[in-house]
């Protein structure tokens, strides 16, 4: 992973263990004893039931703006958002069939996993837990259920395009889990001595398998929402580069920084500085130190920043180009052009401030009465 964990951090570790552990289910079993076959399918199928448990609160969050939507009203939706409602019922179903039943066949839910296959279903559900706890650290929500956006990235997580990329990651989930429940279902289990037992175990294989056609729906419903509004590589890879919403340590330049670490130490202080603006806003609008001239001062100093970070970067290009690295110049140079169209926004903002007032007609309020 990288220094700081991003979505795509924890979606890849977790594909990676939910496959390494389906690769690990061995439906023939003739090498294991009784209870080794067992004990592996009372894993998987604890395991799918626990990534049904988390896919289904990603899906709750999808769903939310639309659970007053009334069944009728499904064809109204955006393909979507039918597909997360369609992948919520998929999942009920299949939640229902591996309800805890007492059954001495899968064992019960809250035992730790014995078999290599069920800790890979153990580690990939941690990982899917977490990547959606990095998304929450962005939204909340009121008591009422309003969502609350805490940072730049929550508009863009509940984004169609995003949506839909982080369906697409799910439904592959519950495509991989399908397919480590079909092979569980085939494990041979012992020779039982009462006839209950053997039927006992004849139906968890049933339900084990029908388990897993419904995960089969919810991959079915995403990819139907994916041919009729497609999500790009790009919104994927959006997703996969959201971070978690944590305001970086301070660390003070010691004097010997590399270019790395300046680069580092300038993109975290102004996270710090991001996340600071938006915590302070609600209070600032009624600041009354919120004036004419607060405000000209800080267009003024956005002006120079804008103006500086265009000279410097209009000097790189330059270099650079002499250099023989155009592309990377050219880069530099679209980059300075950007920053002059700040420099000029900012300038005409701050000309503005000039010719307006606060509160007192004819002069600029000093924040003073």
């Amino acid at each position: 992973m990288t220094g700081t964990a991003t979505f795509g951090d924890f979606a890849a570790a977790a594909s990676n263990h939910l496959a390494r552990a389906v690769s690990l289910t061995d439906p023939v079993a003739t090498s294991r004893s009784g209870a080794g076959r067992v004990t592996q399918a009372a894993d998987i199928r604890r395991g799918m039931s626990r990534v049904i448990t988390v896919i289904s609160r990603y899906v709750a969050d999808i769903t939310a703006s639309t659970a007053r939507v009334r069944p009728d009203q499904h064809e109204v939706l955006t393909p979507w958002a039918r597909a997360a409602v369609e992948a919520a019922k998929a999942l009920k179903e299949a939640s229902a069939l591996l309800a805890p039943d007492g059954g001495r066949v899968f064992g019960s839910n809250m035992r730790p996993s014995a078999s290599a296959a069920g800790q890979g279903f153990d580690a990939a559900i941690s990982f899917m837990t977490a990547g959606r706890d990095l998304l929450h650290t962005h939204l909340s929500a009121d008591l009422d259920r309003t969502r609350v956006y805490r940072s730049e990235w929550a508009p863009v997580i509940v984004s169609v395009p995003v949506t839909g990329a982080l369906m697409l990651e799910f439904a592959q989930w519950a495509q991989v889990s399908a397919t480590g429940g079909r092979k569980a279902a085939e494990i041979k289990p012992p020779r039982e001595r009462r006839v209950s037992d053997s039927i006992e175990a004849l139906v968890a294989q049933r339900r084990l398998e029908a388990a897993s056609r419904a995960l089969l729906k919810v991959h079915a419903a995403v990819h139907r929402a994916q041919r009729r509004q497609p999500v790009s590589l790009a919104d994927v890879g959006l997703l996969h580069a959201i971070r978690a919403n944590v305001v970086p340590a301070h660390r003070p330049p010691v004097g010997w920084e590399s270019v790395a670490d300046l680069c580092r130490g300038t993109t975290e202080t102004a996270e710090r500085a991001r996340h600071i603006a938006r915590v302070v806003v609600p209070d600032a609008l009624w600041s009354p130190l919120l004036t004419g001239d607060s405000l000209r001062e800080t267009a003024a100093s956005a002006t120079a920043v804008s103006h500086h970070c265009s000279i410097v970067l209009r000097t790189l290009g330059a270099r650079t180009a002499q250099q023989g690295s155009a592309a990377v110049s050219a880069g530099l140079f679209q980059s300075a052009a950007a920053a002059e169209r700040a420099r000029d926004a900012w300038l005409r903002a701050a000309t503005m401030w000039k010719q307006l007032t606060t509160e007192t007609r004819g002069v600029t309020s000093t924040g003073h009465r």
